[in-house]
């Protein structure tokens, strides 16, 4: 499986530890996926 995601962001032990942009994660890396609620996305693209 495969998955492309933009606006990416890392976090560590809770803690924000940077802004990732665009990334692509190939084969069985992925462990664990959120997606951000509506209400979250329309704040962030308010303030761009």
């Amino acid at each position: 499986m495969n998955l492309q995601l933009g606006n990416t962001e890392e976090y560590i032990d809770g803690q924000l530890t940077g802004n990732l942009g665009e990334i692509l994660i190939r084969c069985n890396n992925v462990l664990y996926v959120r997606g951000v609620p509506e209400d979250e996305e329309l704040e962030d693209a308010d303030q761009d």
